[in-house]
C-alpha cells in the first residue's frame, strides 16, 4: 500500500514537473527569434537533396539525422517552424524519459529540468542537441538491459552516433565495453551471445555512417581557436579558460561570475575520484574519455557554444543512471553516499550555469533579438 502510495506520488511529481518545463520552454519558443544556425539548416533541407545533404556534412561538421528529419517534414509541406516544433517535442521527450525512467532523486531532476540546457538550449534552439538529450537518455534507460535486449540498447546507440560527433568518443565507449561483455560471456561460456553480436553490428554501423559522413570535416569546418589565442595567452589561462568555456559556456575574464570560476573543474576532478575509488571501472572509463574528448574538442579544434559545452555534463548524467547496476548489471549496488555525492557534483555543474545563461542569454531572447533581423528587415 505504502509503495502505491510512494509510485502515485512520484507519477504525479514528475508529470507536473514536465508539464511546467513543457510549457515555460513552448513560451520561449514562441518568442524566439531563429538564429542563423537554425536558418541554414531549414535553407539545407529545402534546397539539397538527400545525397546532396549527406555530402554536406563534412563542412557543416554535424551529422545529416536532424537535417533528414527536417526534410521529410518539409517534403510533405510543413512550413519553417516545423523545426521548432520537432525541437520541443524531441527534447522534451528526452526529459520525460529521464523524469520516469532514471529513479534520480527529485532535487536533481529539478535542477536538471529547470537548468539553461533542457529549459532552453535544447528545446529552443531548433538544432541537432535535441537529438543527442533523446537518444543520450534512451541509451541510458536500455543499459541495464543490454544483455537481454541488446538491438534496442544498440539501435539507440546508432542513432546517438549520428546525433553529433562529439558524441562519438562516448558512443564508442559504450561499444568497446559491450565487445569486452560478448569476448568474457564466449570464454566463459555463460550465455548465448548471438543477439549481442547483431546488436554489435548496429552500434558499429551507427560509427561507420557517422565516419563516411564526416570525413575532410576536420579540414573544412573547425575552428583552430587555441592556436589563435596561444600568442595572447598563457597555458594556464588558456587552460582554465578553456575548462570554463568546455563545461559552462563562460569566460574567465567575467568578473561577476569570478565566484564559480572553479567549480566546474573541481567538479570534474571530484567526480573522476570518486568513480575510482569506489571502482565503478565503466562510469570512469566512459566518462573520462567521452567527456574528456568533449573538452578537449571544444578547448583545441572545434567551435564552442552553449549547446556543446553541456554534452559534458549529459554524459555525468548517464554515468549517474548507470551505477544503479554493477558488472553483473542485474544486481543494484548499496553504496548510496557515493551517488548522492555524484548527483550533488552533477546538480553543482549545472547550477553555477543558471546566473550568466538566464540573465544574459536567456533573458535576452525574451525580450529582444539576438541578430536584428528583424529590425533590419523592417528598416528596409
Amino acid at each position: 500500500m505504502k509503495n502505491n502510495k510512494n509510485d502515485r506520488s512520484e507519477l504525479i511529481f514528475n508529470s507536473a514537473l514536465l508539464m511546467v518545463i513543457c510549457i515555460c520552454s513552448f513560451i520561449l519558443a514562441i518568442r524566439h527569434e531563429p538564429w542563423v544556425d537554425e536558418a541554414q539548416t531549414w535553407l539545407m533541407a529545402r534546397d539539397l537533396s538527400f545525397t546532396g545533404l549527406f555530402d554536406k556534412a563534412k563542412y557543416e561538421g554535424h551529422p545529416v539525422l536532424w537535417v533528414y528529419m527536417i526534410k521529410v517534414f518539409h517534403s510533405l509541406g510543413a512550413g519553417y517552424f516545423v523545426q521548432n516544433v520537432l525541437s520541443l517535442i524531441i527534447s522534451n521527450a528526452g526529459l520525460a524519459i529521464l523524469l520516469f525512467k532514471s529513479g534520480l532523486n527529485k532535487v536533481l531532476k529539478c535542477i536538471i529540468a529547470f537548468s539553461p540546457m533542457m529549459i532552453f538550449w535544447y528545446p529552443v534552439v531548433a538544432r541537432n542537441y535535441c537529438l543527442v538529450v533523446l537518444f543520450l537518455f534512451l541509451t541510458a534507460y536500455f543499459y541495464k538491459d543490454r544483455y537481454t535486449k541488446p538491438i534496442r540498447y544498440n539501435v539507440a546507440i546508432f542513432f546517438l552516433f549520428n546525433s553529433h560527433v562529439l558524441l562519438s568518443v562516448f558512443c564508442s565507449c559504450l561499444l568497446f565495453l559491450e565487445i569486452i561483455d560478448i569476448v568474457m560471456a564466449v570464454k566463459n561460456k555463460s550465455r548465448d551471445v548471438k543477439r549481442e553480436c547483431i546488436g554489435l553490428v548496429i552500434g558499429i554501423l551507427g560509427g561507420v555512417v557517422l565516419v563516411m559522413q564526416m570525413l575532410g570535416a576536420l579540414e573544412q569546418s573547425s575552428v583552430f581557436a587555441y592556436t589563435q589565442k596561444s600568442n595572447f595567452y598563457s597555458p594556464y589561462e588558456l587552460f582554465m579558460d578553456g575548462i570554463l568555456r568546455s563545461t559552462m559556456y563562460l569566460s574567465a575574464s567575467n568578473d561577476e561570475m569570478s565566484y564559480v570560476l572553479l567549480t566546474p573543474l573541481i567538479c570534474i576532478i571530484l567526480l573522476l575520484t570518486i568513480l575510482f575509488l569506489t571502482k565503478h571501472k565503466r562510469q570512469l572509463f566512459i566518462f573520462l574519455l567521452g567527456a574528456g574528448f568533449n573538452i578537449y574538442v571544444l578547448n583545441y579544434i572545434y567551435a564552442n557554444s552553449e549547446q556543446k559545452t553541456h554534452i559534458s555534463i549529459l554524459i555525468a548524467i548517464f554515468c549517474l543512471w548507470t551505477m544503479n547496476y554493477d558488472e553483473k548489471n542485474e544486481i543494484k549496488l548499496k553504496d548510496v553516499n557515493c551517488k548522492t555525492a555524484v548527483a550533488f557534483l552533477i546538480g553543482m555543474m549545472l547550477i553555477v550555469t543558471y546566473p550568466g545563461h538566464y540573465s544574459k542569454k536567456i533573458f535576452r531572447d525574451l525580450t529582444g533579438y539576438f541578430s536584428q533581423s528583424k529590425v533590419t528587415a523592417e528598416f528596409i
